[in-house]
């Protein structure tokens, strides 16, 4: 999905995988502000969440995902951490493709995707 192609209104918005604990289940969601979701789900969460990537996308990728992987499905947006969702995750970050980004954005190693603001 070309970042081009969202809907106006789904460009500010991330979808985000973040792992409660070392080897707990990860929650992939939506947000247009990770720190401030972060902090709402730090709330209720009983270990440290670790935000593993975050990329560009709307609620319709967010469900593809959610599709995808409905077979590590624990409760809601929560998923067991299998190898073939990080081994997923893990290409998406490191090999990215037109297919999931546009030529702007660019691979922040610390911090995951971002869109460069000129």
């Amino acid at each position: 999905m070309y970042f081009g192609l969202l809907k106006k209104k789904e460009r500010s918005f991330m979808i985000y995988f973040v792992q409660a604990g070392i080897n707990g289940p990860i929650k992939i969601g939506i947000t247009n502000n990770i720190n401030r979701r972060i902090k709402e789900l730090e709330k209720e969460a009983p270990y440290e969440l670790n935000i593993l990537a975050e990329y560009p996308g709307g609620r319709k990728f967010e469900k593809r995902i959610h599709t995808m992987f409905q077979k590590f499905r624990i409760r809601g947006e929560w998923f067991r951490p299998e190898e073939e969702l990080l081994f997923w995750m893990e290409n998406i970050i490191i090999t990215p493709t037109k297919i999931f980004f546009d030529s702007g954005a660019k691979f922040i190693p610390t911090t995951g995707w971002e869109r460069e603001h000129a």
